[in-house]
């Protein structure tokens, strides 16, 4: 728990710091839960290695109009291009415990507070709807291309001042200026480098993408965006599995590549990649019963669009194990020696593949996943609205199947 005051005895003298504890423990509680499920990593005696990250946590409309039917969805690609320059979704930074805990209007230091004592705070956009900030890119007017940084400035215990009549040690009352409270504030610029972060003042930088500008350029587009934001999530020893791009991807890998001119390098991922889901979709088309019919939606939870895929099918001319009125014999999924490939085989034999649905136009459904029995042909499909649609083609199928489909993060930017 967090140091609690108490005041036991009536008339008992109370001093600023002792009341500024209790409003000091209540602003930090959200922070200290991130601490344990983030677990970022403690200072050591550097500034240099003061732990710094971002969650992304925009949202958008799915087929970016204000439609009814539109799906809420988590925008995890922090920056997209615009008009002379970049637009910024959304996310909070988190900052790591720093310089040995000196701590923010007395609070306690030690090695306890070192471990805990994180902040972090939302950059929050001021415009509604797709919920961004234009940022300006500076006109490039001469011959070669300018490589900037765009980053997060966080500065963890910014003090808003106030007037207030406060009472002197000689007893005469008078105004003077307080700080009358903190936050973190969190804002975005860009840079033709990094700046340093500057720790007396409690002021962090946390790189967010690195923008190329081009002489003379107009708009900012996809491939002058490479997104390189350390991501922060679940700490595994909270038992949560992650996914996300390996480093070479959007990091040191690919800058060299990008060079001048020429399109983006076609092994980038974003570092905001991250995270990503799992299903699981029972079929039955045996017994006089067929679940699943051609075109229709098998999910529309999320938008399924701008992700990597890979899957696991199974086919089994038996019982779906989950059929409460089967109590011996064989069902599916079950452990069989039957066929592996991308197509499945025959009336029993499994399906291991990826996929993808990664379109710059989603012009066309994208296939993510598919099980022949050799009667009928299950795909499954991303549709032009981001949902996750079954396409049984030629006849019926004659087996049951079992689908289990992780997909990646989003790449909205693919």
């Amino acid at each position: 728990m967090q140091r609690l005051f108490k005041h036991l005895v009536d008339g008992q003298e109370v001093t600023w710091t002792e009341l500024d504890s209790t409003w000091d423990s209540a602003a930090k509680t959200e922070d200290v839960v991130f601490s344990e499920l983030l677990r970022m990593i403690p200072y050591s005696g550097s500034v240099d290695v003061v732990d710094k990250a971002i969650i992304p946590a925009g949202f958008r409309a799915s087929n970016g109009s204000s439609s009814a039917t539109k799906i809420a969805q988590q925008e995890q690609q922090v920056v997209r291009p615009t008009t002379g320059g970049v637009q910024v979704s959304a996310f909070r930074a988190v900052v790591g415990s720093r310089a040995a805990n000196l701590g923010d209007f007395g609070s306690p230091s030690g090695a306890y507070y070192n471990r805990v004592d994180i902040r972090t705070g939302v950059f929050a956009p001021t415009s509604l709807g797709w919920s961004v900030d234009t940022v300006s890119i500076p006109a490039n007017t001469g011959g070669t291309t300018v490589f900037w940084v765009l980053y997060a400035q966080v500065a963890v215990c910014s003090k808003t001042n106030s007037t207030r009549y406060g009472r002197a040690q000689d007893g005469t009352v008078g105004s003077q200026v307080v700080a009358f409270y903190t936050d973190v504030v969190v804002t975005v610029d860009v840079a033709e480098g990094l700046p340093a972060d500057d720790d007396a003042a409690g002021v962090y930088n946390i790189p967010l993408a690195v923008i190329r500008a081009q002489p003379s350029f107009t708009d900012i587009e996809l491939d002058d965006i490479i997104e390189n934001a350390p991501v922060v999530t679940l700490h595994p020893s909270t038992g949560a599995v992650t996914m996300r791009p390996a480093g070479i991807c959007n990091k040191g890998g690919i800058a060299p590549v990008w060079g001048d001119s020429g399109a983006r390098p076609s092994t980038y991922l974003p570092s905001t990649m991250v995270g990503g889901q799992t299903v699981w979709i029972l079929m039955n088309f045996i017994g006089g019963w067929v679940s699943v019919s051609d075109g229709q939606v098998l999910d529309d939870s999320i938008d399924w669009r701008n992700r990597l895929f890979t899957w696991i099918a199974q086919g089994v001319w038996v019982p779906l194990a989950t059929n409460p009125s089967v109590t011996t014999g064989n069902v599916v999924p079950t452990l069989l020696a039957g066929a592996y490939g991308g197509a499945g085989s025959g009336d029993q034999g499994c399906a291991v593949g990826m996929g993808q649905s990664l379109r710059r136009t989603q012009d066309d459904p994208c296939t993510v996943a598919r099980f022949d029995d050799g009667t009928g042909v299950v795909r499954v499909l991303v549709d032009t609205q981001g949902r996750l649609v079954a396409a049984v083609t030629e006849a019926t199928p004659v087996t049951n199947m079992v689908f289990c489909i992780t997909a990646s993060g989003q790449f909205v930017q693919a």
